[in-house]
């Protein structure tokens, strides 16, 4: 899950202490790409709504479902790579340690 705030609020880390079995993990901090959520949207924004401009709601959701349509008729599966992968583990890694200190 991303870092935001609200994940780490009074109410979910109570929450969290009654229920030992559940285990947060969150992304890296500036690792918004590892959230696939966020990665569509962003995508969603860049390709479709740089300018957003509806009529109505309605509109709107034509026009996400639109794009969902075209996007799905020629997507790829991103490339994660070595380097990728060992900079997502380093950052893990360094969390690791800082929660246990």
């Amino acid at each position: 899950m991303d870092n935001l705030r609200v994940h780490k609020g009074k109410q979910v880390l109570a929450w969290l202490e009654k229920h030992p079995r559940f285990k947060f993990h969150f992304t890296p901090v500036h690792c918004s790409w590892m959230n696939q959520v966020e990665q569509g949207f962003g995508i969603l924004q860049r390709k479709r709504f740089g300018i957003a401009d509806f009529a109505s709601k309605n509109d709107l959701r034509d026009k996400v479902l639109q794009f969902i349509a075209q996007w799905n008729h020629y997507a790829k599966p991103f490339n994660w790579t070595r380097h990728s992968f060992d900079k997502v583990l380093a950052k893990a890694e360094q969390q690791t340690l800082e929660a246990a200190a």
